[in-house]
């Protein structure tokens, strides 16, 4: 799929051909916001703190090998999931806010297994592998994406800076298996309140059961009041649009 090509109109139409008329449609206000920021700047003097961003990000992908730039509506993509009205549009994590959250961690890499759950593709997963996880993940239920991913890790295999082994799963969050061992799961707002209530339950009952460490990183943090208000969680770090969570092993499991 040519993601910086198809049309809008293009991508509707197939979606339409996809899901049928009435579900396309629902699918069409989630890109409503994106395309009037978009219509905005076309008719506006460019602002030299968004040029100075976007070349930041070209330079980013150029030196990693990769391409993730392109913003992808989801409208356009092919999901197998009830879940697909909760998706959000493509974005790529923005390289200030990645750097800054993943470079700090202090942790014994090697003790952890990294887990980005709406890899897209593959911009957080391949950064990650530049750190020596015992294994880095990325989970995206949106085909196109997930396939752009796997070209993205196949065209930087055997990079001398791939520390970590990468598996990609394409699939919906909420039906996928936690791996064993200790966690580092990272959000860049995948997803709406409903969703992300699922997941986040999910992994705190995996990590009362088993007893293992967690940190959790939240870009754009909308949701984080779910998060927030689970006592299983504290805040580590907090910045402008992040905050990173560690999970509280002396708190027990509410008795039922």
């Amino acid at each position: 799929m040519n993601f910086k090509r198809s049309s809008y109109i293009r991508q509707l139409r197939n979606s339409i051909a996809r899901r049928g008329f009435w579900p396309a449609l629902r699918l069409a206000p989630r890109d409503l916001e994106y395309m009037a920021y978009r219509l905005v700047r076309r008719f506006r003097r460019p602002d030299p703190e968004d040029v100075a961003f976007e070349r930041e990000e070209e330079e980013f992908d150029r030196a990693m090998g990769m391409t993730t730039a392109p913003v992808v509506r989801l409208v356009g993509l092919t999901v197998k999931s009830d879940n697909v009205l909760l998706g959000s549009t493509y974005v790529p994590t923005p390289v200030y806010l990645l750097r800054p959250a993943l470079d700090g961690l202090s942790i014994h890499h090697s003790d952890f297994t990294f887990v980005d759950f709406g890899s897209g593709m593959g911009r957080v997963v391949l950064y990650a592998a530049r750190f020596p996880f015992k294994q880095v993940i990325g989970v995206e239920f949106a085909e196109e994406l997930h396939a752009a991913a796997e070209q993205n890790v196949r065209n930087t295999e055997g990079a001398p800076e791939r520390l970590s082994p990468i598996r990609l799963y394409c699939m919906d969050a909420t039906e996928f298996q936690l791996p064993q061992g200790n966690l580092v799961c990272f959000f860049s707002n995948p997803f709406a309140a409903p969703v992300m209530e699922k997941v986040v339950g999910l992994l705190t009952r995996s990590l009362v059961d088993q007893r293992r460490e967690c940190l959790l990183i939240y870009l754009f943090p909308i949701e984080r009041a779910l998060i927030d208000a689970d006592r299983h969680w504290e805040v580590l770090e907090e910045r402008q649009s992040s905050v990173i969570y560690r999970f509280n092993k002396a708190q027990r499991a509410p008795q039922v």
